[in-house]
C-alpha cells in the first residue's frame, strides 16, 4: 500500500524523449488499451504550440481537467501538441525542473522562439513557487487548477488536530523540503505550546506507511485526495485540518494564507514571446473545458484519470472508479471557486499570500506581483480592473497602514532569526534637519533607529564618508539613510554612493556616474519623452547607454525603498493591472528616485513620461499637457511646489 519507489539515479527525472510523447499525450503513445479514441496525429507544421506540462504529483482527479481533455483529443483540436510529464520523485523543485527544460528547449528547437514555439509549464503550490522567486529561479504564473491551498496536516481517527497547541508532543512527517520549511515556520510562530517531538522529512511515498504504523502521529498531506486515501485504508474518518486554519489559532493575529494550490507556471523569458502567450491562452480555454466536462461526464472523468494512472504504472486502493469519483466530487468545488472563470488567479488574494510568506520567514526576500504572476494571460472575465481609480481615489494611508502592521511582523520574525531587532541608522551631516517621516515609520514598526550626527566645526567629506564607512562595516546596522541637504558644501550624489549596497534604504549608492544610465536605458523605450530633460543631451544619453541600471542587477537592494512602496501601492490597488498602455507622468528633478521608479514601471506597460517640472519655463506648457491627460501622477518627494503648483 505504498505509492511506487521512485528512481534514484538522479534528484529529477529528465524530460521525456520527444518520439516517445508526440501527439498528445504519454498515455496515448503508450497505452494499447484506449478508453476514447485518440485524435489524429497532425504534422508538426499544423500545431501552433507545443507544451510540456511538468507534474508534481502522480495521475490523480486534480489533474481530471488535464486528463479529460487529453483523452477526447481537445488539446490538438486547438492545434496544441501537448504533454504531461511525469512528477519529479523529489518534490519542491518543480520551478528549477521548468527552468532547467525550457533551456533544454530553447537550445533544442528554438523553444519559446520558435515558430512553433516549444513552452515547458510546471503545476505547483504557491508557498513552493515564491520562495523559489525569491532566490532568484525566474518564473512567473499565469493561472491556476485549484483556487485554495489544500495543504494540510492528517492524523489517525480521534487525535486532536484542531489548533496548534494540539501539535505539542507529536511527531509529524513531511516529504519534502518546501513542505518541511512551510511547518517549521507555523510552528516557529505558535510558541513552546505548539512545540513538537518532532518534525521528520520522510520520502512521499513511505509516510502513509509510517502514520499507519503509528511511526509518526501526524502527516502533511494534500487535504483533498490523501484525506480520502487515509479513510479508504481505515474505513474511518481521520483528523485533517488545513494549514491555514492552524495558522489562525496562533495567539496574536498571526496568519499564513498559502494562496493556491496547483498554480501553473513557466519561465519570465517565455512568458514574453506573445505566440506563447496565445498558446497558453488556448491551452486555459481547453483546460477549462475539461473540468467542465468532468463536472458533466463525471464516470468519464473517472475513467481518464484511471486510465493516466495505468500508464504511470500505479496500482493502488486508489485505482477504481468509485474512488475516483468520490475524489472527483471533493475536488470540482475546490476547482470552480467563486472566479468567473476556472483557473484565474487574483492579483490581491496571490500577492497578500507572497507578502505573509515573506512576513512570516518563510520566503527569503520580497516578492513583487510583476515578477512572480502575469494576471493577463488568463485574466478573469468578470474583472472591470481600476479604470475608474484615479490618483486621488488611491487611499495611500490606508495601505501605508497596512504595510507597516505587516512590517511589525516582519520585524519580530527578524528578531526569532537574528536575536536582536533590526537596525536602521539616519545620518545627518552639518545642520541638516530631516529624517523625521523615516524615524516614525521605524518606530511605528518597532524598528531600532540610530541617529550619526556629523557637525563638528570643520567636517571634511573624508569625516562624513568615514562615518557612513562605519555604519557599512557594523553587523548590528541593516539600513542607512542619508538626510539630505548636506551640509559643509559637501557633495550629497558622492557621499550617497558610499552607502554599501545592501544597506542603501533611498536608493543613494545608484547615483553616482549611473543614473543617467537608467535615463539612457528609457530612453531607447517608446515610452520616453527625453525633450522634457533640458540637462541631458545627446553625448549624455550615449555615453550612459553601456550601463545597466543597478536596480535591475540582482542584488539585496533593488530599487530605492520609496520607488519599491509605490509599487506596493499600485499592485495592492490593483492599479498595477490597468497600467498598459495608460500614460503615467513621473515628476522630479531627483533622478535616483524619478529613473528607477521609472524603470520599475516598465514592466507594466504604461505609456511613461519622465519630466522635470523646474527644468525650464519652456516646458511648462508642455508640461501642464502632459499631466492634464495622465492616467497617473506620480511625483518625487523633492519637487516641492515651484513645479507643481504651477500646474494648476
Amino acid at each position: 500500500r505504498t505509492r511506487p519507489a521512485a528512481s534514484s539515479q538522479q534528484p529529477f527525472p529528465r524530460a521525456l524523449p520527444l518520439q516517445r510523447c508526440r501527439g498528445t499525450s504519454a498515455l496515448q503513445a503508450k497505452t494499447p488499451r484506449q478508453r476514447f479514441p485518440g485524435p489524429q496525429l497532425r504534422s508538426m507544421s499544423r500545431f501552433i504550440a507545443r507544451i510540456s506540462v511538468q507534474l508534481d504529483y502522480h495521475p490523480c482527479t486534480q489533474f481530471a481537467g488535464l486528463h479529460l481533455a487529453l483523452a477526447k483529443g481537445l488539446f490538438a483540436k486547438r492545434g496544441l501538441d501537448v504533454k504531461l510529464l511525469p512528477c519529479s520523485p523529489v518534490g519542491g523543485l518543480e520551478p528549477e525542473l521548468v527552468t532547467n527544460l525550457q533551456r533544454t528547449f530553447d537550445k533544442e528547437d528554438g523553444g519559446s522562439k520558435a515558430s512553433v514555439p516549444h513552452v515547458a509549464v510546471g503545476s505547483v503550490e504557491q508557498n513552493v513557487l515564491v520562495p523559489a522567486i525569491a532566490r532568484n529561479v525566474p518564473c512567473k504564473a499565469f493561472a491556476t487548477i485549484f483556487q485554495k491551498s489544500v495543504l494540510a496536516l492528517g492524523a489517525l481517527p480521534g487525535t486532536p488536530l484542531k489548533t496548534v497547541a494540539d501539535l505539542k508532543g507529536l511527531t509529524i512527517a513531511a516529504h519534502n523540503d518546501s513542505q518541511m520549511e512551510l511547518i517549521q515556520t507555523l510552528l516557529s510562530h505558535g510558541g513552546v505550546s505548539a512545540t513538537p517531538r518532532e518534525v521528520r522529512q520522510v520520502l512521499r511515498e513511505n509516510k502513509m506507511e509510517l502514520l499507519l504504523s503509528g511511526k509518526v502521529d501526524a502527516v502533511q498531506v494534500y487535504g483533498l485526495m490523501e484525506g480520502l486515501e487515509i479513510l479508504s485504508l481505515l474505513g474511518k474518518q481521520p483528523s485533517v485540518t488545513d494549514l491555514e486554519d492552524l495558522a489562525a489559532t496562533i495567539p496574536g493575529g498571526f496568519t499564513l494564507p498559502l494562496g493556491y494550490s496547483q498554480v501553473l507556471f513557466s519561465t519570465a523569458d517565455a512568458l514574453t514571446a506573445e505566440p506563447v502567450r496565445a498558446a497558453l491562452a488556448a491551452f486555459m480555454e481547453v483546460h477549462e473545458e475539461g473540468w467542465k466536462l468532468c463536472e458533466t461526464h463525471k464516470e468519464a472523468a473517472a475513467e481518464a484519470v484511471l486510465e493516466a494512472r495505468a500508464v504511470a504504472g500505479l496500482n493502488e486502493d486508489q485505482d477504481n472508479k468509485e474512488w475516483q469519483l468520490r475524489s472527483l466530487e471533493q475536488t470540482l468545488p475546490v476547482v470552480k471557486g467563486t472566479a468567473s472563470r476556472i483557473g484565474v488567479i487574483s492579483p490581491q488574494v496571490w500577492q497578500k499570500a507572497a507578502r505573509a510568506m515573506t512576513a512570516s520567514g518563510y520566503a527569503s526576500a520580497p516578492v513583487s506581483l510583476s515578477h512572480s504572476l502575469d494576471p493577463h494571460i488568463w485574466p478573469d472575465s468578470a474583472s472591470t480592473g481600476v479604470t475608474q481609480t484615479t490618483a486621488a481615489g488611491l487611499d495611500w494611508g490606508k495601505y501605508a497602514t497596512e504595510m507597516i502592521a505587516e512590517a511589525k511582523t516582519r520585524v519580530a520574525a527578524f528578531k526569532m532569526r537574528a536575536d536582536r531587532l533590526p537596525c536602521i541608522a539616519i545620518v545627518r551631516v552639518g545642520s541638516a534637519e530631516g529624517g523625521e517621516k523615516e524615524a516614525a515609520a521605524c518606530r511605528a514598526a518597532g524598528i531600532v533607529l540610530k541617529l550619526v550626527e556629523v557637525n563638528g566645526e570643520g567636517t571634511t567629506f573624508s569625516d562624513a564618508h568615514s562615518a557612513v564607512a562605519a555604519l557599512n562595516h557594523n553587523d548590528s546596522v541593516d539600513g542607512i539613510v542619508l538626510v539630505k541637504p548636506v551640509g559643509f558644501g559637501l557633495d550629497a550624489a558622492a557621499l550617497g554612493g558610499c552607502i554599501a549596497r545592501d544597506k542603501d534604504v533611498q536608493g543613494e549608492s545608484v547615483e553616482v556616474g549611473t543614473a543617467r544610465a537608467a535615463h539612457a536605458e528609457l530612453s531607447t523605450q517608446r515610452f520616453f519623452q527625453p525633450s522634457i530633460y533640458t540637462d541631458m543631451d545627446s553625448s549624455d544619453i550615449n555615453a550612459a547607454l553601456p550601463l545597466p541600471p543597478p536596480w535591475l542587477i540582482p542584488g539585496p537592494a533593488a530599487a530605492p525603498a520609496a520607488v519599491t512602496a509605490i509599487v506596493e501601492v499600485l499592485e495592492r490597488s490593483g492599479a498595477w493591472d490597468d497600467m498598459a498602455g495608460k500614460s503615467i507622468v513621473v515628476l522630479g528633478p531627483n533622478k535616483s528616485f524619478s529613473a528607477p521608479l521609472a524603470s520599475s514601471l516598465l514592466p507594466a506597460g504604461p505609456l511613461l513620461t519622465l519630466a522635470d517640472p523646474s527644468s525650464s519655463s519652456s516646458a511648462s506648457t508642455q508640461l501642464g499637457a502632459l499631466v492634464k491627460g495622465a492616467h497617473l501622477v506620480l511625483g518625487c518627494p523633492t519637487v516641492g511646489g515651484n513645479g507643481l503648483n504651477g500646474l494648476n
